[in-house]
């Protein structure tokens, strides 16, 4: 019986040992020799998706006071399909020598799908992309390299952030090892970033958020973010009676290890930015809140904020540091449609 949960695909490939032929009935190449090692075999991938954040506890856990449960029933719902192990489709990639050997794309919908096919046995290293076809802010660039493979954000002043979240796993497969099934984990290197304002009785006319500091690619080889170029993000708006909210999702910011190295230098790092423009009575306020902390691949932060009586927006989060432009001007330095 089938499992709807697994799929399985089978691919014959042509093998040349000094002599091969083609049946009428199938495209199934078969090899003659006495020695039949050159002549491929098959190999079961196993594709599993992990998450590490478990949205509802994360949630409940920054947002634990009465008056916050219905912005954060809204934050449920919203990110619910981007914190989620189920996996609309999936990329394979065989690279041999660092060169791509073999590339095969599949529609899952699934946290875990099997595939069986058919290469020239060899080693490989391969990897697995989940949900690429689902975001289409993002792109895959070099894929000929293994050690150019890159996941990149489109280009672009104000980019809108992901709606799902994006998976990679790889794996070597040695031929030394004389195996064929593998395994590969799947984890998320996206995340999210959620800014959660309590209006405290003010009703400001119109407020947005973007956010500054995020990485620009991802590269799989070595698991690195690359910052070749800045990412400004919009940011999706939610509002509940007395409270605004306002999230993201991309690639993280500068790590930890980075972090660390700039506080002994700088400081104060500061690793990314939720710039927050509102207008009450009229005028603009500009805020930014820079955040010491690194917003983590797989993860979800959440800042609680307050609107000012002059339109500033202020934070207690203790890693969280605000400067505010009152009578703010639009038309500043990023190009942000408000």
């Amino acid at each position: 019986m089938k499992d709807n949960n697994t799929i399985y695909h089978r691919l014959y490939g042509l093998c040349s040992l000094g002599m091969a032929w083609l049946t009428l009935s199938a495209t199934l190449t078969s090899c003659i020799d006495e020695d039949l090692s050159d002549c491929g075999k098959d190999y079961q991938i196993t594709c599993q998706v992990k998450l590490v954040t478990e949205l509802q506890n994360e949630l409940a856990q920054a947002l634990d006071e009465p008056k916050e449960v219905p912005i954060r029933k809204e934050l449920e719902r919203a990110l619910d399909p981007i914190f989620s192990n189920v996996a609309n489709d999936v990329d394979l990639s065989f690279y041999t020598n660092g060169q791509l050997s073999y590339n095969e794309q599949h529609a899952i919908h699934s946290s875990n799908a099997s595939f069986t096919l058919y290469l020239p046995a060899n080693s490989y290293h391969h990897y697995a992309i989940a949900n690429l076809q689902a975001i289409p802010q993002l792109e895959v660039n070099h894929k000929e390299r293994e050690t150019d493979l890159r996941i990149e954000q489109l280009k672009g002043d104000t980019l809108d952030p992901h709606h799902r979240a994006v998976f990679v796993g790889d794996v070597p497969m040695r031929i030394e090892d004389d195996r064929n099934q593998y395994n590969v984990s799947l984890y998320m290197q996206n995340c999210t970033g959620a800014l959660v304002i309590d209006d405290r009785g003010f009703h400001p006319e119109e407020v947005v958020a973007y956010v500054t500091g995020l990485s620009s690619a991802f590269q799989p080889c070595d698991s690195t973010f690359q910052f070749t170029r800045p990412t400004v993000l919009r940011t999706h708006a939610l509002t509940t009676t007395g409270y605004h909210a306002f999230h993201t999702t991309g690639f993280p910011s500068l790590p930890a290890s980075t972090s660390a190295a700039l506080r002994r230098t700088a400081g104060t790092p500061v690793l990314w930015r939720y710039h927050v423009l509102l207008k009450m009575d009229g005028k603009w306020t500009k805020s930014v809140l820079s955040v010491e902390q690194p917003l983590e691949a797989g993860k979800l932060r959440v800042i609680k904020a307050h609107i000012r009586e002059d339109g500033g927006i202020a934070s207690t989060e203790a890693d969280v540091g605000v400067s505010i432009e009152l009578d703010w001007k639009p038309g500043g330095d990023h190009d942000v449609e408000i």
